[in-house]
């Protein structure tokens, strides 16, 4: 692991910067925190739409990733080898803030 402040850089989510809880991986082969990416995806969108004017098929299901700028789409799968070191830093560190 590569440690910030004390936390496992596996264990934080790339956006908010924060340990997550429900720690989902993307098309792109990142771990994010569900919410924020969810958020990331709705920005995304939405700024494709303003360039493009209407929504079309493929927007719906294609954003670019906040980690490489590449095409992906919005399927996220849970982590849940994230999830159990999470529980288990956790119990180890319970003073340690959440996303």
């Amino acid at each position: 692991f590569n440690f910030s402040f004390g936390v496992p850089k596996d264990l934080m989510c790339p956006i908010s910067h924060t340990i997550m809880r429900d720690p989902v991986v993307a098309e792109d082969g990142f771990t994010y925190e569900k919410d924020e990416i969810e958020q990331w995806f709705a920005h995304s969108r939405n700024k494709s739409e303003s360039t493009r004017g209407a929504r079309n098929k493929d927007s719906e299901a294609r954003v670019m990733s906040p980690m490489t700028g590449a095409p992906m789409s919005v399927t996220l799968s849970p982590n849940h080898l994230a999830r159990s070191l999470i529980h288990k830093f956790r119990d180890k560190h319970p003073d340690t803030p959440l996303a």
